[in-house]
């Protein structure tokens, strides 16, 4: 009797396997990196460990063997201790249900009244008892002076020669291999219906050796007692139950036993109390956990063999893909004079076979394709060469458009500055006399850069010049005056006929070359240097502007559409007098436009701040303005052409 410790039973084994890792192969960046070479398994404390794909083989092939080998032998002792146990619970059966019958029907009715006395005046529990009750047997639950009473009792006595019978009757039959351990009877408690707890009624403990001599008290008379096993239970439902696991004693490995439980029925066949009897199976647990540590011993042994083994198999099974490998080296380092040789008549030779083959034929490819790309890198240095020696003919020949030097007139001081993005631009400006002695002054854009752009620079600006010095055109009729900034003025016929080139230029871009959609904004005006008269239009251009020492004087907007647009367009001429002091500014949208390396733009706003700042001669203001704008710029590459015209009428008696 007393509270048990259960054994692990055999057949309720769970198979442990490892917990699975989750393989990723990362960079140092972060990202995905698959790394056939050194494959690493990131670990918990941040160290990458290096796993060759043949001894991860070779884990698996032994954990495989091991797993199988495990099993079976688990198998194969949980079968021997069932069969060991099966003949001894057979027989314990029919020794219960033997001793069950011998008990008469007088016997039941004073196991009865014994259990109604013990139930009668049994001590109350406290509910921390009755948690703790779950795990150990010494709970009394008689007062020391009843318990005497009742074990001194006849009855009680007669009831614990019977248990005593029982349990020597085993121990007399030699042809029985069942040693009883002990004998007792357990009744239940009304308060614990669901057989939490039960009480003893009677053991066998002064009556267990037919020599032993009567025992006037019992230790375990009305203790409370938790079933350890469920044959227990069963029996209190009305059916015999043996046990097939072994149960220790409390705190004790060494005794070990199986229990049967035989129901004690009235003559209503109401359960009264329950027989049961403990045998003494130790030698059998000494055996099954011998075989246990052997068990264990061929687990290990079988762990380093398979081991072993599996490491050899592995290397022999890798050893194809580890030339695989190394001849994948060589062809990423662009040696393609390999070949892999492996004769294992699987798989694996031809898988060898195809990868020489594939190697062969990158080779053959890598071989006509970099001689078609030397081919073709000579072809292309060399039409780059030709393009950038005509592009430099072209540059050549932009700059001979513009006016080198600048036209030199008494009184008058002219400069420009012209920055183009690209090599070739399609900015320009134009200074040049004019045969009646006016001066001719340009300052256009011409739309998009580069090549083209710069083409039609030169048609532009070969037009202007030619058609603004001819006298034997054909013009359009137009109104004897035209309004100009705060003055009526007639026009001379001169400046109209030297003016009239914008539209002979319009009609003939429009028309010619209309579908390359290719025009210019550009301000055109025709200077009197004796008056300081200035005729002019502006078709669509950025308004030049008049500064005096007071800053911004007047600014020419626009007086018809950008040229070369569409034909027969209207251009209408205006006029202004540029006093003694006074600067004319022109400029090209490049200048607004220039982005900083923040992509801010200069902005005109910055422009007519510039401006409105004194300047004693075109000059300065011209550098003042390149300056800023190419500090603004910085290092950022330049956004679009730049090109700037100031013409100041000097004060007389000044340089």
């Amino acid at each position: 009797m007393g509270s048990y410790l259960k054994q692990t039973n055999p057949d309720n084994l769970e198979s442990s396997v490892l917990p699975s890792a989750n393989l990723e192969l990362i960079s140092p960046a972060g990202q995905t990196d698959i790394n056939l070479k050194n494959p690493k398994i990131p670990l918990r404390f941040g160290r990458a460990v290096k796993f060759p794909f043949s001894v991860k083989l070779a884990l698996a092939l032994s954990l495989l063997s091991v797993g199988v080998a495990t099993t079976s032998i688990f198998w194969l002792q949980s079968s021997i201790q069932r069969n060991l146990l099966k003949n001894q619970a057979k027989q314990l059966k029919e020794i219960g249900i033997k001793g069950a019958s011998s008990f008469s029907s007088k016997d039941i009715a004073e196991i009865k009244n014994l259990a109604a006395q013990i139930n009668s005046q049994s001590l109350k529990l406290s509910q921390q008892q009755i948690n703790s009750g779950t795990e150990q047997v010494d709970l009394p639950g008689l007062s020391k002076e009843v318990h005497d009473k009742i074990a001194a009792s006849k009855s009680y006595q007669n009831l614990a020669r019977k248990l005593g019978e029982i349990t020597n009757e085993s121990r007399r039959d030699d042809s029985s291999d069942i040693y009883l351990k002990a004998s007792y009877l357990i009744s239940t408690i009304p308060e614990f219906p669901d057989l939490t707890l039960v009480k003893i009624l009677a053991s066998d403990k002064g009556y267990r050796y037919e020599t032993a001599e009567t025992k006037v008290t019992n230790d375990f008379i009305g203790y409370y007692y938790s079933p350890p096993s469920k044959s227990i239970r069963a029996a209190f439902d009305g059916q015999p139950k043996v046990d097939t696991q072994f149960y220790y004693e409390y705190n004790n490995k060494k005794d070990a036993y199986i229990s049967t439980a035989v129901p004690l029925k009235d003559d209503t066949g109401k359960v009264v109390a329950v027989l049961n009897l403990d045998v003494d199976v130790s030698s059998i647990a000494i055996e099954v956990d011998s075989l246990k540590w052997t068990c264990l011993q061929i687990i290990g042994s079988s762990l380093f063999i398979s081991l072993l083994a599996a490491s050899l198999i592995s290397n022999w099974l890798v050893k194809p893909i580890r030339k695989l490998y190394q001849a994948s080296e060589k062809i990423r380092n662009h040696n393609f004079d390999v070949a892999v040789e492996v004769k294992s008549n699987d798989e694996f030779q031809q898988l060898a076979e195809a990868f020489n083959a594939m190697v062969a034929e990158v080779s053959r490819y890598t071989n006509n394709l970099e001689s078609l790309v030397e081919v073709r890198t000579d072809q292309l240095n060399k039409a780059k060469n030709e393009l950038e020696t005509d592009i430099e003919k072209g540059q050549k020949l932009q700059r001979n458009f513009l006016p080198n030097p600048i036209l030199t007139v008494p009184n008058w001081e002219i400069c420009a500055a012209f920055e183009p993005a690209k090599k070739v631009a399609g900015d320009f400006y134009d200074v040049f006399p004019l045969p009646n002695g006016s001066i001719g002054l340009v300052i256009a854009d011409v739309c998009d850069k580069g090549v083209g752009a710069a083409m039609f620079m030169g048609l532009f600006r070969s037009f202007i010049r030619l058609f603004s010095g001819g006298t034997n055109f054909k013009f359009s009729e137009r109104e004897a005056t035209d309004s100009t900034v705060g003055m009526e003025v007639e026009f001379d016929l001169y400046q109209r006929q030297a003016l009239q080139a914008i539209e002979i230029t319009n009609n003939y871009i429009s028309e010619e070359h209309g579908e390359t959609g290719m025009f210019a904004t550009m301000f055109f005006g025709v200077l009197n240097p004796e008056t300081g008269l200035l005729t002019y239009i502006n078709g669509g251009h950025e308004s030049p502007l008049i500064i005096n020492a007071s800053g911004i004087k007047t600014a020419l907007k626009s007086t018809g559409p950008a040229v070369g647009m569409m034909p027969n367009m209207k251009f209408k001429i205006q006029q202004v007098q540029l006093e003694p002091g006074d600067i004319l500014f022109g400029y090209t949208d490049g200048l607004t436009d220039a982005r900083s390396p923040n992509k801010e733009f200069f902005t005109e706003k910055r422009v007519l701040s510039l401006l409105n700042q004194p300047y004693s001669s075109a000059s300065e203001l011209l550098e003042r303005m390149k300056t800023d704008v190419f500090t603004h710029i910085d290092c950022a590459p330049q956004f679009d052409d730049i090109t700037l015209l100031a013409v100041r009428r000097k004060i007389p008696g000044t340089s």
